[in-house]
């Protein structure tokens, strides 16, 4: 196996090398066009919905949401300030109240939503596990239960043929006359001589 040649630059210095090359401006930026002022205010969720973030996510509906609320908080803002009547001020305030208020109750009425869905998901997962798991331990005893009865019927067959085997045993026992059955053959045996 060839050895690997060690290199003539320790560790250090490489990480420095790199790291000065990193900084220089050998490194070079990607192009984009330059913005000039910036977006009308109109077009903040427009122009949100083509950006990407960190690791290349799109904007969520979630993200655009409060943004809107955002500039909307800001115009409404900027009216009060322009505002000189107290009245006129009142008014907008406690619209801009009633208008929070109707976006918390929102949120809320989402989140209660969400946590009905996934209570309902949780409870479906959770009552086919139980199933899955019952269904499992149903099938392991009925093959148990299987097994113990073909042992059983292996027992009953085999002592079904072994009483068999006994009956047929008795059946075709008869008593053996040794001394009667030779004598007949020694008879026959000696009038064949006589004969003869």
């Amino acid at each position: 196996m060839p050895r690997r040649r060690s290199s003539k630059t320790p560790k250090k210095v490489r990480k420095a090398v790199q790291t000065m090359y990193r900084e220089s401006e050998a490194q070079t930026y990607p192009w984009a066009p330059k913005l000039e002022g910036g977006p009308p205010l109109d077009m903040v969720g427009v122009t949100l919905d083509f950006e990407k973030w960190e690791a290349g996510f799109p904007v969520t509906r979630k993200e655009l949401h409060m943004i809107e609320r955002t500039t909307i908080r800001r115009v409404c803002e900027n009216a009060l300030n322009s505002m000189s009547v107290l009245k006129d001020k009142n008014n907008l305030i406690k619209q801009i109240e009633i208008y929070e208020w109707w976006q918390r109750e929102e949120d809320i009425t989402a989140i209660f939503k969400m946590r009905e869905m996934l209570t309902k998901k949780q409870t479906f997962v959770f009552t086919s596990l139980n199933q899955q798991r019952m269904q499992k331990r149903l099938d392991t005893l009925i093959s148990i239960k299987k097994q113990e009865m073909d042992k059983k019927m292996d027992q009953i067959n085999k002592k079904k043929d072994r009483e068999l085997r006994k009956l047929a045993a008795r059946q075709n026992k008869k008593p053996k006359d040794v001394i009667g059955e030779n004598n007949n053959n020694l008879f026959e045996i000696g009038r064949c001589v006589k004969l003869a």
